[in-house]
């Protein structure tokens, strides 16, 4: 079989698992062109995000809470992973899923939980065509807004 017709094809059959038992996010776009970041903290004061699409994903991997030492005790982290197409990506309007240093300060909602994107993971090469996409995130706490007058989106 030649490369193309078998990457559409495992494409298509990447669609048909979503369907039957995938889910959807919202996802932000981390606006680069717009945002003005600190220096060395990387957050505010003017972090922009695009406006959000809804992207379908074939696979969500929970972690529940955990505690997490830090100077000020321990601070409660819930990460997620999850597992789409670079098709899906693109289809559902995801600006070149292929560059995974673009989409490091995305951020998404599933279940009513805001994550930011830590880990975007670009892998499943059929000769030089990658198909899928693995992305981890951190789920965002109340006090990670202050430095963000933008973010929740409509907040």
């Amino acid at each position: 079989m030649k490369i193309k017709p078998y990457v559409a094809y495992v494409h298509k059959r990447y669609r048909w698992y979503r369907n039957y038992v995938g889910t959807t996010v919202q996802w932000w776009e981390f606006d680069r062109e717009d945002s003005t970041t600190h220096a060395v903290y990387d957050e505010g004061p003017e972090r922009i995000w695009h406006q959000p699409f809804v992207l379908p994903v074939m696979v969500v991997i929970r972690d529940e809470d955990r505690k997490v030492p830090q100077e000020q005790g321990f601070y409660a982290v819930s990460t997620i992973h999850l597992t789409f197409g670079t098709d899906m990506a693109a289809r559902a309007g995801m600006r070149d899923p292929h560059d995974a240093r673009f989409h490091l300060h995305d951020r998404f909602l599933w279940d009513d939980k805001y994550f930011e994107v830590r880990r975007f993971q670009i892998s499943g090469r059929l000769k030089r065509y990658e198909v899928v996409i693995g992305v981890d995130g951190t789920a965002l706490s109340e006090e990670e807004f202050f430095n963000d007058p933008h973010w929740p989106p409509g907040g």
